[in-house]
């Protein structure tokens, strides 16, 4: 992450099955990733307030025998919790990385 972006982007990666993917398992998930710092948190909460939260984003997900079907999705939220970018499969790190600069070219704005 560019130095000019620490301490303004926050990444989060909810889980969708609470049940197997316990704070720990979240960890070594990150760990194995190398994603582990204080730009990026992996999150669950219960199943409740995972849908809620989900659904939020019109993010829509179930659960198939031991599988989940979802779709694969990015958001992007400004500082004040607005949605200001939706990614559906099949994004590009470059798009993404424009969204993020025009949404911290607005805040500084703003």
């Amino acid at each position: 992450m560019p130095q000019e972006w620490q301490g303004r982007v926050q990444f989060l990666s909810v889980t969708i099955d609470p049940e197997q993917d316990t704070p720990e398992v979240l960890r070594k998930y990150a760990a194995r990733f190398e994603a582990l710092s204080a730009a990026w948190s992996f999150l669950t909460a219960s199943e409740e307030t995972i849908k809620a939260l989900t659904s939020q984003f019109s993010f829509y997900f179930r659960k198939e025998g031991s599988a989940y079907i979802h779709s694969d999705m990015l958001a992007l939220v400004d500082k004040n919790g607005n949605l200001t970018h939706q990614f559906w499969g099949g994004y590009s790190p470059e798009k993404v990385v424009d969204a993020l600069k025009i949404n911290l070219a607005q805040e500084i704005t703003n």
